[in-house]
């Protein structure tokens, strides 16, 4: 089940996982400067923070190219990206 987990050890008892806080994060990778951090909770989707973290890291680095994990790939977080001139590379689906 999808936002949620047992629990400890009462397999019956689901936890939400709204409780539980989250951070969309942007790094510099080769010089593993971290370039954003937004918060907020476990909720729903990464993208609610995606804005601000773009925000951020386009105001402290000049970026060449974003990388992102599955999560991320919508068209206008591609096209938002790309309007700073960065290239995205954002894989369309997760692999295995």
């Amino acid at each position: 089940m999808r936002g949620s987990r047992a629990s400890g050890g009462d397999r019956d008892q689901m936890t939400t996982y709204a409780k539980y806080p989250q951070v969309v994060f942007a790094v510099d990778f080769s010089s593993r400067m971290l370039l954003a951090a937004v918060p907020g909770r476990a909720r729903g989707s990464d993208l609610v923070q995606f804005g601000a973290a773009l925000r951020q890291a386009v105001l402290r680095a000049r970026i060449g190219t974003f990388l992102a994990d599955t999560d991320f790939d919508a068209e206008w977080v591609h096209r938002g990206v790309r309007s700073h001139g960065i290239r995205t590379i954002i894989p369309g689906h997760r692999a295995g």
